[in-house]
């Protein structure tokens, strides 16, 4: 009974049920006034029915206290005590406790109070409007009738009764009050804890969103770059070689290759669909490149399971299209090697149909058609859900996340179209869509393959222009890059001016007008957006003057930031000799292409003297240091993957090398300074640099200690600086000691 008691006023009792705390608080309260009003009545005289009503009223609170507690009937308490005690006791006893001149009157107040606490809905209205009549009633009749009430026998008598109800009523209210307040605080505390949480979780999550950009990002350039070095180095094999089966392998490994590199940009970018920040970005695209590139992403995995991979391409597909070509083979290619992978015998088969022309756009039918294990009826609502496979128990040892059909799905729905899906479990499945393509081209494709053996023939020279009276800045604080991106545009017979800072490339834009600007991204002191800005403030851009970004950043989303910026296109690194050439053919003016007979350039990277002077670079070779590639591996440089970046040429290679330990203790020092002042933002561009630096040479413990240090100075992480700065500044010593012991 006591631990009962207790647990009826307790925080536990509040939170699980904080009305019925409120009524046994009025309700013991009512108790209370009401042993008392007894004691009193009997000390002043009061006639026996007051008495035996405030008894029946006491009996009626108790049972009420009871129900509610013990019986859990709280709303019927409470409507048992207002409809008996003030619709009937309380009147009785108003006019035998002295009507207008007693306490009673008091009590009114108490049991409209009770009402409004403790009773809902209509019930409540109708007993509050009851209980007004009756209290008006009461004081009417008591004013008209005197003779009706029984008066107390003295003055005294009028004066305790009084004072009792005012007490006991004042002190009910007052514990109510004080007890409402106290819930509320609490409750408030509360709120504010939820709040606080509430900010926790939405900062966790705007942190973890920021983290998974930052991966993507990272992800981004650490996946492209090894696929670039192997695009770049088989481009050299397509240019150089003139031995036909090379060329054919070569030209597989190059379509391929850059059927992969956008799988994974688009694999990498799938989170932004959920934010819906994927684009669709149309571009003019070759139909029989296209649909070469297919073929030769799928044929070999079909061959390597025994199946027929059978092509049905309409001769009439306009020669080229304009849309988002990635996007578009990203669809296709999820159906077919889901149709490959689910077929265990038979075939694979890819139609293209043109469904007709109108207002220029093309509708191209497309099915995929497979002779594999079909989907059961049942599992048709889940075949569009991301990361969900079916049939688990018989597909267990198949590879996949389950989230090709949604990306599928959701692209197909960002280009007006839908899936259509008819399948028998057991037999096979057939996915189709109809898509719209803009036509760049309407001159029929004819034979796809005979066009692509057409174009092999003449590769090395189609891609290729010749400006050589082009005006290029390139702009980089990294020695390597400015190279890099100088024997690219060498390529195209292109002699551009550099500059190392922002700073620099303001005061050469003041003294010459440039064609094309490659403007980096991460510089120290001023980046390449905040240089972009000083230059569009002074009024030092011209109206020909095209600005691009140079960036590693290739996430969905990035170019939309760099265009808001101002810049007119983004060129991401490592830079490949093809986007670079599309960049030049978009921008460069028709001034600066020289005469269609003049020599190209046979596309061997090499660096020359900039003057040209023959004595000069005779001399520079003689000075130009060799390494031992052996003893570098030894000591710990992956030198397939810095030769990799040098397009394979063991003299770029090892002046890479050189410009690494030649340059290392000043750019360690300026490190010191800017680790010591804890001026992270120039902090992490250095880092930066020393990162990109680490990994073209193939120095990865550099590259891995730099790229850690980079994002903690992205997120002004001193502890994580100050922890592994020390580190930095020891192996990046060590490497260049490593490097000089390998001089030959």
């Amino acid at each position: 009974m006591i631990s009962k008691f207790k647990y009826m006023f307790s925080k536990k009792a509040i939170n699980e049920d904080l009305k019925k705390v409120l009524f046994n608080i009025v309700t013991v309260g009512g108790i209370v006034g009401g042993a008392f009003g007894i004691l009193i009545s009997m000390f002043i005289g009061l006639p026996k029915v007051q008495i035996v009503a405030i008894a029946a009223a006491l009996v009626i609170l108790v049972l009420g206290l009871y129900l509610a507690n013990w019986k859990d009937q709280v709303n019927l308490s409470a409507f048992l005590i207002v409809a008996v005690i003030t619709l009937v006791l309380f009147p009785v006893m108003f006019f035998t406790g002295g009507g207008l001149y007693g306490g009673m009157g008091y009590w009114f107040v108490i049991g409209i109070l009770f009402n409004c606490l403790l009773v809902d809905g209509a019930l409540f209205y109708i007993l509050l409007v009851l209980q007004i009549a009756m209290t008006v009633l009461c004081y009417i009749v008591a004013y008209l009738c005197p003779d009706h009430i029984i008066l107390l026998e003295s003055t005294g008598d009028v004066f305790v009764d009084t004072v009792q109800s005012l007490l006991v009523i004042s002190l009910v209210i007052g514990i109510i009050v004080r007890f409402q307040n106290k819930v509320y605080k609490e409750k408030l505390k509360e709120l504010d804890l939820s709040e606080k949480k509430a900010n926790e979780a939405a900062k966790r999550a705007m942190e973890a969103g920021n983290a998974k950009t930052r991966f993507l990002a990272q992800m981004s350039h650490e996946i492209r770059t090894p696929i670039n070095a192997v695009l770049g180095m088989n481009e050299m094999i397509l240019r150089e070689s003139d031995q036909a089966d090379i060329v054919e392998y070569a030209s597989n490994i190059d379509s391929a290759g850059k059927t992969l590199l956008s799988l994974i940009n688009s694999i990498l970018d799938f989170s932004k669909i959920e934010d819906g920040k994927m684009e669709i970005i149309p571009v003019k695209y070759d139909t029989a490149s296209f649909i070469n590139e297919l073929y030769q992403s799928v044929a070999r995995r079909a061959d390597a399971k025994g199946l027929s991979f059978i092509m049905d391409v309409d001769e009439n597909l306009p020669t080229a299209m304009i849309g988002d070509n990635v996007r578009f083979s990203q669809i296709v290619m999820n159906l077919l090697t889901n149709a490959v992978k689910y077929t265990k015998k038979g075939s694979v088969s890819l139609s293209l149909r043109l469904n007709g022309m109108q207002d220029n756009k093309a509708k191209i039918a497309v099915t995929v058609k497979d002779t594999g294990i079909g989907i059961k009826e049942e599992d048709r609502e889940r075949l569009f859900e991301s990361f969900e496979r079916l049939d688990e128990v018989r597909n267990h040892n198949i590879e996949g996340t389950g989230l090709g059909l949604s990306i599928v799905t959701s692209l197909l729905g960002m280009m007006g179209s839908k899936l259509s899906v008819e399948s028998v479990y057991g037999s096979g499945s057939t996915f189709s869509f109809v898509i719209e393509q803009e036509v760049a081209d309407a001159t029929p494709m004819g034979d796809y393959e005979k066009r692509i053996q057409e174009s092999k023939a003449a590769h090395d020279k189609e891609d290729i222009l010749y400006a050589p009276g082009s005006r290029v800045l390139i702009v980089d604080d990294n020695d390597m890059n400015l190279k890099v991106a100088r024997n690219l545009l060498k390529i195209c017979g292109i002699k551009p001016q550099e500059a190392l800072s922002g700073k620099e490339t303001i005061e050469k834009m003041k003294e010459s007008t440039f064609d094309i600007v490659f403007l980096d991204h991460m510089m120290p002191e001023m980046d390449g957006i905040e240089t972009l800005h000083k230059l569009q403030e002074s009024h030092l851009i011209p109206e020909e003057t095209v600005m691009i970004v140079l960036t590693a950043n290739a996430v969905v989303g990035a170019k939309e930031n760099y265009l808001k910026e101002g810049f007119a296109d983004y060129l991401s690194k490592p830079i490949e000799i093809g986007n670079l050439v599309e960049i030049l053919k978009q921008y460069l003016p028709q001034s600066a292409y020289g005469s269609a007979e003049a020599e190209v350039d046979d596309g061997i990277l090499e660096f020359e003297p900039e003057d040209g002077d023959y004595i000069a670079a005779v001399e520079r070779e003689e000075k130009e240091p060799g390494y031992d590639l052996e003893r570098l591996k030894e000591l710990g440089i992956d030198t397939a993957k810095g030769l990799g970046y040098s397009a394979g040429d063991e003299a770029i290679y090892f002046e890479m090398l050189s410009d690494f330990t030649g340059g290392y203790a000043e750019k360690l020092a300026e490190t010191d300074r800017l680790f010591a002042g804890e001026n992270w933002l120039d902090y992490g561009t250095m880092v930066h640099a020393m990162k990109s630096n680490g990994k073209m040479i193939g120095a990865n413990s550099v590259f891995e200690i730099a790229k850690k240090l980079e994002e903690a100075a992205k997120e002004e992480n001193a502890e994580v600086i100050k922890e592994n700065h020390p580190q930095l500044i020891k192996i990046v010593s060590e490497t260049a000691d490593n490097i000089r012991k390998a001089l030959q």
